[in-house]
Order: C-alpha cells, then structure tokens, then sequence
C-alpha cells in the first residue's frame, strides 16, 4: 500500500512533500493562531530532539518543539480531564506532550520553554490541542537550558 503524500511550501524548508497521515489537526488552533489547524513535525536535522511544528496553512508559521517524554520526562502538566474529549481521549497519559521552545535571536543560551501552554497530540487520531496547565509553576518562559540541568521541579 503507498503513502498518500502532500506537496507544502515552507519558508524554512522551501517545498516538501509530507504524509497525509502525519498530519496534525488541531480543531482549536494554537493560541493566537486560531485560524490554522494543520500541521506537521519536521525534524529540525537528522537525529535532532527537536522538531519544527509547520502550519500547513502558512508557510511562514513554524513553532519550535521538543518532545517532554525526551527532554523533561518529569514534566506533568495539569489539565482538567473534561478539555481532554477535544482530542477524543479521556486521560493526559493517552497522549504526546510537546513544549514550545523560543529562542531569542542570537542568544541560544537564553532560550525558554512555555511550560504553562503544552501541545497535546492523540497519537491514534492525530488531533491535537495546545492547553493551560494549572500548575502556577508552569510558566510560558522558563529558562529551557536551567530546567534540562537542574531539572523541572514539581
């Protein structure tokens, strides 16, 4: 059986072609970009953790991610089960976790994790949701290089 495939321009990546089932829906959006909600992960290079989060609606729209279970395996973010039917899924341990990373240009060092708006992916439907955790710790800049030494904290 062949791999249905899809053709997206990206800014990053000029054109690619993708899998039409690594697609990612996310029905809601991502916050402050309601209005796209297909995409697709793109390792950043070969054998990298982190991974570009392509629109498939916006070619200059990427968001930078990391896997939690890789870089923060204690990381547990708190959403109430009730917003987790979005993903037609009824426990968080049912799904991916993946973290925006933000870095500052030309300041690798000082790059941060929005630890308190987690991405959630269904692995099995491939819908996802970005989600407030309510953890007060959780905070949308947290210094991503601080946390992988020292840990994440509870």
């Amino acid at each position: 059986m062949t791999q249905s495939t899809m053709k997206i321009a990206t800014k990053r990546f000029g054109n690619i072609e993708v899998e039409e089932d690594k697609i990612l829906h996310f029905p809601e959006g991502i916050f402050a970009f309601e209005e796209y909600q297909r995409y697709v992960l793109i390792s950043v290079k070969e054998k990298s953790e982190f991974y570009w989060l392509q629109s498939l609606e916006n070619s200059d729209l990427a968001f930078l991610v990391v896997n939690t279970a890789i870089h923060l395996p204690d990381y547990r973010p708190e959403i109430e089960e009730e917003f987790l039917s979005v993903l037609g899924i009824e426990d968080i341990t049912q799904t991916e976790c993946w973290i925006i990373i933000t870095v500052p240009q030309g300041k690798p060092n000082e790059m941060t994790a929005n630890l308190q708006g987690p991405l959630l992916i269904n692995p099995k439907n491939r819908k996802a949701a970005q989600f407030v955790s309510a953890n007060e710790k959780h905070i949308v800049r947290a210094p991503f290089l601080e946390i992988l030494q020292k840990g994440i904290g509870s």
